[in-house]
């Protein structure tokens, strides 16, 4: 390919990067989606929804319902406090007609809840 670029990106980010009240040493508080800035409050939060969540699964079959309740307990209890990736950002250049310097940014949740 001559002459030619990538004109986007991913990444992902962990959890305990993204909930964090200290910024660095001077003390900048960030803004975050969750009021108490950590990954373990948001894990809780998220396992006091299992049973909301529980209702909507559209069977009726305890093993359906055992099956859906181990994974997102073992995806809440494990992965939400990892360091693996559990929001994707996308990061592109778009040039739209508005622009060439123009970007898209997009978020998506890796494992959603519901």
């Amino acid at each position: 390919m001559f002459l030619s670029y990538v004109n986007s990106a991913i990444a992902y980010a962990n959890t305990s990067n993204l909930l964090v009240r200290k910024l660095n040493t001077t003390n900048v508080i960030a803004k975050n989606f969750h009021p108490q800035g950590d990954a373990t409050s948001y894990k809780n939060d998220i396992l006091s929804q299992l049973n909301t969540s529980l209702a909507l699964v559209p069977s009726t079959d305890s093993s359906v319902l055992a099956g859906y309740q181990a994974v997102y307990e073992a995806t809440a209890n494990q992965l939400i406090t990892s360091k693996s990736g559990q929001v994707e950002l996308l990061l592109a250049l778009t040039g739209t007609q508005l622009g060439t310097n123009t970007i898209s940014v997009q978020a998506a949740l890796q494992r959603p809840f519901r």
